[in-house]
């Protein structure tokens, strides 16, 4: 069997593999609180898959938003974009 036929089948069983667990996944509704907003930002937390809590900022003024999700007592940084 060549190398391509090898890589075309393990791609296909794992994007096939992926969606089953994709679609098998009990997903809560999105649920958000408004914290604070204010002229320049908005703070806004948010339900994470897995239980933990996520943290959106949207800086108004300088157009950007940045997505933050605390684990345990850890606080990491998962996304950050430009409004623009």
């Amino acid at each position: 069997m060549k190398a391509t036929s090898i890589w075309t089948a393990v791609l296909t069983l794992t994007a096939i593999l992926l969606s089953a667990i994709l679609l098998s996944n009990n997903e809560r509704q999105a649920q958000g609180a408004m914290l604070n907003a204010q002229p320049g930002f908005i703070l806004m937390t948010t339900g994470a898959n897995g239980g933990d809590e996520g943290l959106v900022i949207i800086d108004k003024t300088k157009q950007k938003m940045a997505v933050y999700v605390m684990k345990g007592n850890d606080l990491t940084l998962i996304a950050r974009t430009s409004l623009r």
